[in-house]
């Protein structure tokens, strides 16, 4: 479910889920064990997020487990939350390469990272209010924490409007913007960049950003799995999984994602 390749001292984790990397818990399991090894092993300088399928690059929780006939409360909630913290929690380096579609847990894994590319095809959303849910005020924070512009995270969980590359540049969401051929190759490089720096105090500084956000606190955590798990129970989102699962078509190279 994650292939790793190794370029230049960057490791490359793809995300290897046909057909749109919906994010199972095994999945994100394989995804903390491989942020865990390039932790441990000196050679990894940086890591990049990527997916192989060229339309998306995750569809967000896998709704066969999310849906509450599935008999998995909240599980898949907090196993996303769990990895958003170990991959924002990483000493070293992250970089998003974003393609086609980043939706709900998709982006949520992105903004984990210390830099997002984006294809210029990209789009990203937090559309949760869609289908009776929200992306939980921790989530919120985080975006806030990277946005230059707060408007455009407004008009993403509260209107459930998807962003476009040249729209998240410019709310400060996406670093760089470049074509879909290079992506790949221009994230290695955005890695290789970010781990120029003295590698204990780009550590020291990533602590310090999200203290200063509040974005470690583990009340702000339980408040906000809480809160998804009283909304998960509601009719509301009962109606707007299975909705979306109804949707959710596959197509080839990724999922036609509502």
């Amino acid at each position: 479910m994650i292939r790793a390749a190794d370029v230049d001292g960057v490791r490359v984790l793809e995300l290897d889920r046909a057909p749109d990397n919906s994010l199972s818990r095994d999945l994100l399991a394989a995804l903390r064990e491989a942020l865990v090894r390039a932790r441990e092993d000196a050679s990894v300088k940086a890591v990049v997020l990527a997916s192989p399928f060229p339309k998306v690059f995750s569809a967000g929780l896998d709704l066969s487990e999310l849906a509450p006939e599935a008999g998995l409360g909240t599980g898949p909630f907090q196993a996303l939350i769990d990895t958003h913290r170990a991959l924002a929690g990483f000493p070293k380096p992250s970089v998003a390469a974003v393609n086609g579609l980043a939706i709900l847990g998709g982006w949520i894994l992105a903004l984990a990272c210390d830099a997002r590319v984006f294809a210029e095809d990209a789009k990203a959303t937090l559309s949760e209010v869609r289908i009776g849910l929200s992306p939980t005020e921790a989530l919120v924070r985080t975006s806030l924490s990277l946005a230059a512009d707060p408007r455009a995270v407004r008009a993403m969980v509260l209107r459930g409007r998807p962003l476009d590359a040249s729209e998240a540049a410019a709310a400060g969401l996406a670093d760089r913007v470049v074509p879909a051929a290079v992506l790949r190759a221009e994230a290695v490089r955005e890695a290789k960049g970010l781990a120029r720096v003295p590698p204990g105090a780009f550590a020291a500084v990533k602590r310090d950003l999200r203290a200063a956000w509040g974005l470690d606190d583990p009340a702000l955590w339980e408040r906000s799995v809480t809160a998804f798990e009283t909304l998960h129970a509601g009719e509301e989102a009962r109606a707007g999984l299975a909705a979306a699962a109804r949707r959710a078509k596959p197509a080839p190279g990724g999922r036609d994602v509502p």
